[in-house]
């Protein structure tokens, strides 16, 4: 029979340890994956509003439910939109659209921000609002080409004259980077973003 004291210590540490497992959701990798920054005529919203976007992918084997993260045009500011629904989840292989159109009375996938075509920043950010999860750094955008990633959730990022909003990115890229324009790019592994979901 084990004596209720270790019991009890065991209790406790379970308890304590509980917060810090990561949850299956999060096996698989978040990434910011293409973005256009001056929609022009690509693609309209549902509000039939030419807006800017961002697209995510999920380059994982499960399912990653991003509701309660947060995506900003300005790192120093990680909690700018949450992603304000109940469950948003993108499966594997997936792609999920957000408007950049500082409209958000037009639904939860409408951001609070805009992107910024001299150039700027994207972040998403966990659902602790400081776990950065993904981001890119990027300079002077031209209308209706997109910046992506070829093939969909590698490191290569290259200008996209045949954008692809939610759908997979095209070989019909512009080209590789241009690596005379101030661009960094930080992603790491969703499984650490950290989160109690």
């Amino acid at each position: 029979m084990i004596p209720s004291r270790c019991l009890w210590w065991h209790a406790v540490l379970l308890a304590c340890a509980a917060p810090f497992i990561l949850p299956a959701s999060y096996a698989g990798d978040l990434v910011i994956n293409e973005f256009m920054a001056d929609n022009a005529t690509t693609v309209s919203d549902p509000q039939g509003e030419e807006d800017d976007w961002i697209e995510l992918y999920n380059s994982g084997s499960t399912d990653i439910d991003v509701a309660g993260m947060y995506l900003t045009d300005n790192l120093g500011n990680p909690t700018q939109h949450l992603i304000d629904t109940t469950s948003l989840i993108i499966g594997p292989g997936d792609h999920l659209l957000f408007w950049a159109d500082n409209d958000t009375v037009d639904g939860p996938m409408h951001l609070n921000f805009k992107l910024g075509a001299a150039g700027e920043q994207i972040g998403l950010y966990g659902t602790d609002g400081t776990t950065l999860i993904d981001s890119i750094t990027f300079g002077q955008q031209l209308p209706d080409i997109s910046y992506g990633r070829y093939p969909d959730g590698s490191n290569d990022w290259r200008s996209m004259n045949i954008p692809t909003p939610g759908d997979v990115n095209n070989i019909g890229a512009a080209g590789p980077v241009d690596v005379s324009e101030p661009i960094s790019i930080r992603s790491v592994p969703c499984g650490s973003a950290g989160s109690s979901r």
